[in-house]
């Protein structure tokens, strides 16, 4: 490989860096001294802008290093091309050519005179191709609407909506810590997000938490989004709430949702909260005693081993009321 192929390359790395600035004013300068989150946001943003992705590992084997020995794969140089605002690396060439090898060497003294231009003209003339050839797709960007986005969360088996009260919404940004999201009316969620992608943890009382992961594109976007019941978690608190007569069968029925090594916890209502542990054994007598020694269970979450039963549960006991 020739070593004007590969200064070619540098000058790319430069333009990718100054159409990322752009984008990003508070981006560091050199590109290789990129790292963490410009890293994140400059994969993000090749998606958005370009519909292409490079991994972390890539960037720091061909971006990362100060000098490339070899190229990348042709087809990972069409991608910056186009993200530096040409139609392909041929085309970036062509726009770069006039650039001789020792004008991209930093070390090297700039010559006095060439061809009637001096090197700083020279390197102005390729700034200015960079930047002609990628405000098109600047404007197009600056212009781009944000995407509407409504969730409306209804029980997968009645169809009817969930009751705001007991929705229980986390937005995971990229790159983010989680954002809890309060506001959903009649069990819908909206939001306008300027993201490619949403990714959206929904969790109700006695329903399966979901996870929902949408590609926007700049789309808006109306979903229904059905969650299913957690049967054995509805079942407990059933349970501690209605009169039992055959406290046999109950038992029998609380061994096959409950596994042998079930770790469950009891919290107490308050703000300094205490907690007490049993095991299978000792809940399903708590559960099964015809006194009032464990009633009005509410079921806070519950996990599942992977023959479905129920593997860990925390629960609160609500007072119980005077009739």
């Amino acid at each position: 490989m020739s070593t004007t192929d590969t200064d070619h390359f540098q000058m790319l790395k430069q333009a990718v860096e100054k159409r990322f600035w752009e984008r990003y004013p508070g981006a560091a300068f050199p590109i290789r001294e990129w790292k963490g989150q410009q890293i994140v946001d400059f994969q993000e943003d090749l998606m958005e802008t370009v519909q292409g992705r490079i991994s972390e590992k890539w960037f720091y084997t061909h971006i990362k290093v100060e000098r490339n020995e070899k190229l990348p794969r042709i087809d990972m140089l069409n991608l910056l091309s186009r993200y530096a605002g040409f139609r392909d690396w041929r085309a970036f060439l062509h726009a770069t050519a006039a650039v001789t090898e020792e004008e991209v060497h930093a070390e090297v003294p700039l010559p006095q005179v060439r061809s009637g231009r001096s090197w700083g003209r020279r390197v102005a003339m390729l700034v200015a191709l960079v930047v002609l050839g990628s405000s098109l797709a600047l404007v197009v960007a600056s212009h781009r609407r944000p995407s509407q986005v409504t969730f409306c969360f209804v029980d997968a088996d009645s169809g009817e909506s969930l009751p705001d009260a007991g929705l229980s919404l986390k937005l995971l940004p990229e790159g983010e810590s989680p954002r809890y999201i309060e506001g959903a009316q009649g069990g819908c969620l909206s939001l306008e997000t300027d993201a490619p992608v949403i990714r959206l943890v929904v969790e109700a009382p006695y329903f399966q938490s979901d996870t929902i992961l949408r590609n926007l594109n700049g789309e808006d976007l109306r979903e229904e989004i059905p969650l299913k019941v957690d049967d054995y978690a509805l079942m407990i608190h059933l349970f501690s709430t209605s009169k039992i007569e055959d406290w046999q069968r109950r038992r029998q029925q609380l061994d096959q949702m409950i596994a042998d090594d079930a770790e469950i916890f009891q919290l107490e209502p308050g703000k300094v909260r205490g907690m007490e542990m049993y095991n299978k054994a000792e809940f399903i007598n708590k559960m099964t005693m015809p006194v009032k020694s464990l009633r009005n269970v509410e079921v806070i979450e519950t996990v599942y081993d992977r023959e479905g039963k129920i593997s860990g549960m925390r629960f609160v006991q609500k007072e119980e009321t005077t009739q």
